[in-house]
């Protein structure tokens, strides 16, 4: 209880403060007459010690001593039987009490240290027993609201609720999770929530700048998920001090808190096993059964009627991986986990060795991805977009043929890198190169003739006459065949860059031996 609350009691109504009038919020915890000469080494923080100065020395400097040692000892005020032994208060001790925050307290001699000493611990029980109670109504209702699945936010509003304070429930990292304060009183308690906790399992008061929040205390207990602090809970009041009711309250928020979060990571740790589990045997091809496979992949998060890309990511480590590794591995997979769920994008990726395996539907950008991997040794090659299983296969195919042409710190797309593939002498590029021009063009009617002009196009240096002349027809039939094409393509065949993968694709598919028949 309060020294405020101590003086409320009947037997000290005609007692009379000297001093402390600033620390009457102060905790009391017992009631100790102490008038033996070493009183300080009976001394303990918290006590309010009742004497009639007897054996207290006659000296300023020693008596002042007395009342420094009193002050260090935690001592929360001292009551002196008057008059008696003393008048009152010596001058020095009054001098330097604001020195001390001490409360001193002048006691009418004739009101027996045992009438106060009973009231006061009769009240300290009577406290204790309210705490208690109240703590553990508190608990009740916080791990109901947990049980029934409740968010943070709830959780937040019902600790609110209960001690009619304001609360926020921190992240390590200093953001909000749940709050029932404004931005202002969030941004007062950022800066402390990055700093470390004195204890791990206990409350602690802080102090938060009045003119940046509406508190004037705040109560804090650290919330931890095995041995790692990942949250704070704060509790946040206006006036006074806090007491044993409020710390209790926030170290059960902090418990139920802990268990709330230990079991989204739990779900989210099993979730992303799943997800991992359903890539591996998406693009190894071991999903056969039908339904099987609609379900895990509704369950993984998994679109068969959406276009993905997938990209392959080589970590700059070495392989075998050390203990090290392993540990850079799954922190770079954990921020390409958070890129693409900030993208809305389900967390579709595995890791083989020193490589990350990634689904990328369209609505996440590539560079993104790249970005997020922070690794300047890395490198990563990612094909083009496919719908359904095997086109995740297909996709996986290409990448993994593509990257060791990627060089170290920069990523590139399939299309990228057919045509060097290909110049180089790489069969599966050429295939891939001529495929990526006859395909769309096999896709409509009449795709033999467009197939075979365009290639005759590339042969004959893109010259009109030349080339209409070698098909034997009009050169405007030329002209409109080709706009047919382009349209088919999706290719402006003026563009250099696409003129040049024309004459290798047209190239390559003359050699029989390369591309047989």
């Amino acid at each position: 209880m309060r020294f405020r609350d101590v003086l409320a009691l009947p037997c000290l109504a005609n007692a009379r403060v000297i001093a402390g009038d600033a620390h009457l919020d102060r905790d009391v915890r017992w009631v100790h007459v102490l008038d033996n000469p070493d009183a300080v080494a009976w001394a303990r923080p918290g006590q309010f010690v009742l004497t009639t100065g007897y054996a207290w020395p006659r000296e300023a400097p020693r008596l002042r001593r007395l009342f420094r040692d009193l002050a260090e000892a935690g001592v929360a005020g001292v009551g002196l039987a008057v008059p008696q032994f003393f008048e009152t208060f010596p001058d020095e001790v009054r001098a330097d009490a604001p020195a001390h925050d001490l409360v001193l307290l002048e006691v009418p001699w004739e009101v027996p240290f045992a009438q106060v000493t009973e009231e006061v611990h009769t009240a300290l029980l009577g406290e204790q027993t309210r705490v208690i109670e109240r703590s553990e109504a508190i608990h009740r209702a916080l791990t109901r609201a947990a049980a029934s699945g409740a968010s943070l936010e709830v959780l937040a509003r019902t600790l609110a609720a209960e001690t009619g304070h304001d609360v926020a429930i921190v992240g390590a990292n200093g953001d909000p999770l749940a709050v029932t304060v404004g931005a202002a009183a969030v941004a007062a308690i950022a800066s402390e929530a990055t700093r470390p906790a004195t204890s791990n399992t206990t409350a602690e008061e802080r102090t938060v700048p009045s003119d940046a929040a509406p508190a004037g205390w705040a109560v804090r207990a650290a919330v931890q998920v095995q041995t790692e602090t990942v949250a704070t809970v704060w509790l946040l009041g206006r006036n006074g001090r806090p007491g044993p009711l409020e710390r209790r309250a926030v170290e059960h928020a902090a418990l139920v808190t802990a268990l709330r979060l230990a079991h989204q990571r739990e779900l989210g740790t099993i979730e992303s096993r799943l997800r991992r589990s359903f890539v591996d045997d998406l693009i190894e091809g071991r999903l056969d059964a039908v339904g099987l496979v609609a379900e895990r992949a509704h369950a993984a998060g998994f679109s068969a009627r959406e276009p993905h890309q997938v990209a392959i990511v080589e970590l700059g480590l070495d392989v075998p991986l050390v203990h090290e590794d392993f540990a850079r591995r799954e922190a770079a997979l954990e921020r390409v986990r958070d890129t693409l769920l900030r993208s809305g994008a389900s967390d579709l990726l595995t890791t083989s060795s020193n490589r990350l395996i990634v689904l990328l539907p369209g609505t996440v950008a590539i560079e993104t991805v790249w970005t997020a991997l922070n690794d300047a040794k890395a490198r990563m090659a990612v094909a083009r977009p496919y719908v359904g299983l095997d086109g995740v296969r297909r996709g996986f195919a290409e990448a993994r043929a593509s990257l060791p042409h990627v060089a170290p710190g920069s990523w590139a797309c399939f299309d990228d890198l057919v045509l060097p593939r290909a110049v180089q002498g790489d069969r599966e590029a050429q295939r891939d190169l001529v495929e990526g021009f006859e395909a769309p063009l096999r896709a409509g009617r009449g795709g033999a003739l467009w197939t075979e002009t365009l290639f005759v196009l590339a042969s004959h240096e893109f010259v009109l006459n030349a080339t209409a002349e070698a098909l034997g027809i009009h050169i405007s039939t030329l002209r409109h065949r080709l706009e047919r094409i382009e349209d088919r393509l999706g290719l402006d065949l003026h563009d250099p860059d696409v003129r040049l993968r024309l004459r290798v694709a047209g190239y390559v598919r003359g050699l029989a031996h390369v591309l047989p028949t």
